[in-house]
């Protein structure tokens, strides 16, 4: 069993806590009641967004082998996730 650091295992929490925050965000997007906050909403999303994204680089970066990260099937699992979001955010990123 690898022994992981504190600061490795307060990461995971933070993107754990992101996680919930973000599924909590996509739900009170939805009621109306709350349609003036749409643009918080969507910033919210971004930020969220790229907090995902850094996590995927860094992991990418830290991995012994970053091949074997990017082909594992959490590191596809993890990069499926983020990949689809970014066009959809009005940024041009070329």
């Amino acid at each position: 069993m690898t022994r992981t650091s504190p600061f490795s295992e307060r990461t995971e929490r933070l993107i754990l806590a992101l996680i919930g925050a973000d599924l909590l965000l996509q739900c009170v997007e939805t009621v109306d009641a709350f349609a003036h906050a749409a643009t918080y909403f969507r910033w919210a999303s971004v930020g969220i967004w790229a907090v995902y994204t850094v996590e995927w680089c860094v992991r990418i970066r830290r991995a012994e082998d970053w091949r074997k990260y990017a082909f594992s099937f959490i590191g596809i699992v993890d990069f499926v996730a983020i990949l689809p979001l970014w066009p959809f955010t009005g940024f041009d990123l070329s």
